[in-house]
């Protein structure tokens, strides 16, 4: 779309005053008049913002920064399903550990305990990602009629023997 390129060109190129006021500003309250909203471009002109700290935390070893929607693991640069391990077409470094669910699997049958890819795990994130979908399009609360227990995280040391592990002889 040439018109909206050219909008954007003119925010990376005048900064806030490109898009508060002048051209953008008057075409957003053109569209948001035309939907019944009461906006003047003086609402525009008016607004002020400050910068602050995103918003972060930690759930386990992932952190979670908020305003730029960032969420990385911790130990990302140390943790055996971390690091890059291949290179793409296009020459550049990749993590790519598509077995490591049926290592964990074969594993786990070995070891005599659940595997963390399972099929009550595999029909509750199917029924979710569905769910998702069924809430955009009627806008309403889905009921999500399965639960499954969280399987335990994959720590760093436990990743490590997954991926050196020999298979049992018999």
């Amino acid at each position: 779309n040439a018109a909206l390129a050219r909008r954007r060109a003119e925010v990376a190129a005048h900064g806030r005053d490109a898009f508060y006021t002048g051209e953008v500003a008057e075409d957003m309250v053109a569209a948001l008049r035309a939907a019944g909203g009461v906006h003047t471009l003086d609402d525009f002109a008016a607004v002020e913002s400050t910068y602050t700290k995103p918003i972060s935390g930690t759930y386990g070893d992932v952190e979670i920064v908020d305003s730029a929607g960032t969420v990385s693991r911790k130990d990302s640069e140390t943790h055996p399903v971390g690091a890059n391990n291949i290179t793409d077409g296009g020459g550049n470094p990749r993590a790519n550990y598509r077995c490591a669910g049926l290592a964990d699997m074969a594993l786990a049958i070995q070891q005599n305990r659940p595997h963390r890819c399972n099929a009550e795990l595999a029909r509750h994130v199917i029924e979710v990602m569905t769910g998702i979908l069924a809430s955009g399009e009627t806008r309403d609360w889905q009921q999500m009629r399965t639960i499954c227990d969280r399987p335990a995280p994959l720590s760093a040391d436990a990743a490590a023997a997954m991926l050196v592990a020999q298979p049992a002889s018999g």
